[in-house]
């Protein structure tokens, strides 16, 4: 537990970072994905991380990765949440955004997605997925200048659970203005 909340810096990841964002990945599903109207269980959502063993080493290879940036939020060796953007070549993501809720309402989540969004620049536009049921989330992401938009580009996976069960997404996008020549 981090003591004081204002220590709390950002900064990117690191390798050794890996298993410390994998529990957070865990705990942030299973405090936001179960949904008894959409059928999903806590028990699916625990047996996508037991099948997802690698996932440490697969975080640490993607850290790695040009194209992609992983912030987190933390004081000396304890974090309290991570973001990760992907540069694309038509446009941006931020492919995963979470804070343990202990620490949420502090700000931390507005900082990490402006350090994801400095590091994306402002040449592309920038989309997010969000649980359609989450709007917490989605209310955060309208605050920092995301849009509602229209639906999936390409077939998604990561909101399909071994149960079968699919978590409905909300695409959200945010648009910069291209300046006008005189």
């Amino acid at each position: 537990m981090i003591q004081d909340p204002d220590t709390i810096q950002i900064r990117e990841a690191v390798k050794g970072d890996a298993e410390k964002i994998a529990e957070i990945e865990r705990m942030s599903w299973l405090e936001t994905y179960p949904n008894k109207d959409y059928g999903i269980e806590e028990e699916d959502i625990k047996q996508k991380f037991d099948t997802a063993l690698d996932r440490i080493e697969t975080i640490q290879e993607i850290i790695g990765y040009q194209d992609h940036k992983y912030f987190v939020a933390g004081a000396g060796d304890k974090i309290a949440g991570y973001f990760h953007g992907l540069k694309g070549l038509n446009e941006n993501q931020v492919v995963e955004a979470y804070v343990l809720p202990e620490y949420q309402r502090q700000n931390i989540g507005r900082k990490g997605i402006e350090a994801l969004l400095s590091w994306f620049g402002s040449e592309r536009s920038v989309f997010v997925e969000i649980a359609s049921y989450n709007l917490k989330s989605i209310n955060f992401f309208k605050s920092l200048g995301f849009a509602e938009a229209e639906g999936a580009r390409r077939k998604e996976t990561w909101n399909i659970l071994p149960s079968g069960n699919i978590i409905p997404l909300t695409f959200m996008r945010k648009t910069f203005r291209v300046p006008q020549d005189e």
